[in-house]
């Protein structure tokens, strides 16, 4: 029994994509007025919630007296995730260079011949893959790993209201 994507190998030889590939052009659809109308309320919606919540939190605080801590915890989550975004960026072009640089150059064989023609296709785009993929890649892995923030405890009244 025999695959096309067997690692085995196959009975009947596989020839990689070369440049007289028919190209076919994908249409996309305008989005008509209803989808806009919904798309822009849905952002409003979302903007004016956002912002509901930032200010009741800034509210909150002053009352308390005490604007300068949510200020100083705002901008601690912010530092953070840009220290991390960039840690991480710098961590995976480090990877993917490596990768790149040490990448299989084998000369012989149907899987080998497949192999150079992905590499001849990626190298136009090389650089702006390596560039543009790695905070994107980072992006989408923070926004699926549901930013883990622990959110603090509600501190009951009592302990907030002065004694006596």
């Amino acid at each position: 029994m025999s695959f096309p994507f067997s690692v085995f190998g196959s009975d009947e030889p596989r020839h990689p994509r070369g440049p007289r590939t028919p190209h076919v052009e994908v249409k996309l659809r305008k989005p008509g007025p209803g989808t806009i109308t919904v798309g822009a309320l849905i952002a409003i919606i979302g903007v004016i919630y956002g912002a509901s919540i930032v200010w009741t939190e800034i509210l909150w605080f002053r009352q308390m007296s005490a604007t300068r801590v949510i200020l100083t915890q705002w901008g601690a989550h912010i530092g953070l995730f840009i220290l991390g975004l960039l840690v991480a960026t710098g961590l995976l072009y480090f990877s993917m260079a490596y990768a790149y640089r040490h990448r299989a150059s084998s000369t012989r064989g149907q899987a080998s011949a497949s192999l150079r023609a992905y590499q001849e296709a990626l190298e136009p785009v090389r650089r702006a893959a390596f560039w543009g993929g790695r905070p994107l890649l980072r992006l989408y892995e923070w926004r699926t790993a549901g930013h883990r923030v622990a959110h603090a405890p509600a501190i009951p009244q009592r302990l907030l209201l002065p004694s006596g």
